[in-house]
């Protein structure tokens, strides 16, 4: 099993992933703003588990910005 967790500013958030593929009933999109390398992250296990498509993303200095689409494979 793989997991994570991050902090951004107030925000805490963790992500922990089974062997199998997580199934949605539907689409889902997904917003999340943090530092590079934990938004990086979150993108590689999205991937992993969904079929990814991202709708928009925005960089700063030391933030980025990811809003993305998942489905089921």
């Amino acid at each position: 099993m793989n997991s994570f967790t991050t902090r951004s500013k107030c925000r805490s958030w963790t992500i922990t992933c089974a062997a199998y593929r997580a199934r949605l009933s539907s689409s889902v999109e997904a917003d999340a703003q943090g530092g590079y390398w934990a938004i990086d992250r979150l993108r590689k296990t999205l991937d992993s588990l969904f079929a990814v498509r991202d709708l928009s993303s925005a960089s700063g200095d030391q933030e980025k910005e990811l809003h993305v689409l998942l489905e089921s494979r």
